[in-house]
C-alpha cells in the first residue's frame, strides 16, 4: 500500500494545477468496496477454481491447438521426405462397385510382366474327390 501512496504523491507533485485539484479530491488512505455483483462473480470464480476439472477445462483449448498444431508439423515435415511424398501422391485407390484397384504409379514396377501368361490350376484332385465345375475366362480359371 506504501507505493501506492508515493506513487500518488508523486503524481500530485508533476501534474498541473487543474490536475492537481482533482488529485486531492481523491482520498489517499481510504480503501474501495467492491459492489456485491462483482463480490458473487470473484466468489462464483474461485469456486469454479477448486473443482478438480477446472485445470483440464481450462486448458482443452490450448491442448487441442497443440494437437492440430503437431499433426500439421509432422505431415508437412513427413511430406519433405521423398520416399513418403512418393507413396502419399504417387497411392491411388480406385472403387468399383464389386472390387477396388490398387495401383501405384511412382515408376516401381518397371520391367515386370503386364500380364500373366502361364494358367494355374489344380491339376490333380485328391483321393476322394471329383471336379464339378471347369470355367474358364480372359482373367482367370477357376
Amino acid at each position: 500500500m506504501n507505493e501506492n501512496l508515493q506513487f500518488l504523491q508523486a503524481l500530485k507533485d508533476v501534474s498541473d494545477e487543474d490536475f492537481n485539484e482533482d488529485m486531492n479530491s481523491i482520498s489517499l488512505t481510504g480503501e474501495h468496496e467492491f459492489s456485491d455483483k462483482f463480490n458473487r462473480k470473484m466468489k462464483k470464480l474461485i469456486a469454479r477454481q477448486k473443482k478438480q476439472y477446472f485445470r483440464f477445462v481450462s486448458t482443452a483449448g490450448r491442448r487441442a491447438a497443440c494437437i492440430i498444431l503437431a499433426v500439421v508439423v509432422i505431415s508437412a515435415s513427413a511430406l519433405s521426405v521423398e520416399a513418403v511424398r512418393n507413396a502419399v501422391y504417387d497411392f491411388i485407390i480406385k472403387i468399383f462397385s464389386n472390387h477396388s484397384v490398387v495401383t501405384t504409379e511412382s515408376g516401381t514396377d518397371d520391367g515386370y510382366p503386364t500380364s500373366i501368361e502361364e494358367k494355374y490350376y489344380i491339376s490333380k484332385l485328391p483321393a476322394g474327390f471329383e471336379q464339378t465345375q471347369y470355367g474358364e475366362t480372359d482373367y482367370n480359371v477357376p
